[in-house]
């Protein structure tokens, strides 16, 4: 597999309602799996060399145990990616995150989705130009910012990337996970975004108008059946939850393939390569999508 999701946890701070997790009502509290165990069942899903660890919760930094995880990753030559609210971030955490041998650390900015005026957006916008400048003074390699956009959150874009730029960090715009039925997600999708407001969201962040990714979210809102060239999830990806379990994407709850904690590891390798070659040719799930930001 290219991308092998460990969620070390469904515990989160917040509760927020367009969050993926709450869309697929996954949320809830169950096993966790030792940091070390977690470790060892991912070396069964990983290709030596060509796959990339994406270490994701939940809240992966509400459990004490996530530097254990990267620093047996890193052992086994394996690099990991974490993606954090950064509520749980300090500088401390950030020194140790480094030391285990954190090769990239997203931040998700949340917080710009529901800003009411300039004083709260300046707020967040300081908040994490903090962090950020923690994590960079730790010495984590690369650092980046997943930006949900949303019917108003675009707006507070340029004062964020105006901030960090001169760090290097780079900002993934990614539209607002959730569905258009339910009222928060829907009063605040970016649905109703004029086509040029995007083309100024893809400059900011440095993205090609021409590139599959903004073709594919032009599509997407423009009514058009369309699916991504490359997908995070489609036929090369595995999710595995804290307990053991091995799905071959966030949304097919139907694909199970098994849990390698408590089953045989080459049957449940087997179940994913034939769970990738649905998750392959599948719809595309959209918005919905948590993997959106892969494919710019």
């Amino acid at each position: 597999m290219q991308n092998v999701f460990i969620l070390m946890t469904h515990r989160c701070q917040r509760s927020c309602g367009y969050c993926f997790e709450a869309q697929l009502g996954v949320r809830k509290a169950g096993v966790e799996l030792p940091a070390a165990r977690l470790a060892e069942l991912a070396v069964h899903l990983v290709s030596p060399g060509r796959s990339s660890v994406i270490i994701s919760g939940g809240e992966p930094l509400l459990r004490p145990d996530c530097e254990a995880l990267i620093a047996a990753l890193s052992r086994d030559g394996i690099p990991a990616l974490l993606i954090s609210n950064g509520d749980a971030l300090s500088e401390e955490r950030s020194r140790s995150l480094a030391a285990a041998g954190l090769m990239a650390l997203t931040l998700s900015a949340a917080d710009f989705v529901q800003v009411k005026d300039a004083a709260a957006a300046a707020a967040a916008v300081n908040r994490l130009v903090q962090l950020l400048e923690g994590a960079r003074a730790a010495g984590i390699p690369g650092l980046s910012v997943i930006y949900l956009i949303s019917s108003t959150s675009f707006q507070h874009l340029p004062s964020l990337v105006q901030r960090i730029e001169p760090l290097g960090v780079s900002v993934l715009p990614q539209p607002l996970c959730g569905s258009s039925a339910a009222p928060l997600t829907g009063a605040l999708s970016p649905r109703a975004l004029p086509r040029d407001t995007w083309r100024e969201i893809w400059s900011m962040c440095g993205i090609s108008s021409r590139s599959m990714y903004t073709a594919f979210v032009d599509g997407l809102y423009g009514g058009l059946p369309t699916k991504p060239a490359w997908c995070g999830m489609g036929g090369t990806a595995a999710v595995l939850e804290p307990d053991g379990e091995v799905f071959a994407c966030f949304h097919r709850r139907d694909l199970q393939c098994g849990n390698l904690h408590s089953g045989n590891p080459a049957a449940v390798r087997q179940r994913l390569k034939l769970a990738a070659m649905e998750t392959a040719t599948a719809a595309c799930f959209g918005e919905h999508c948590v993997s959106l930001f892969s494919g710019r």
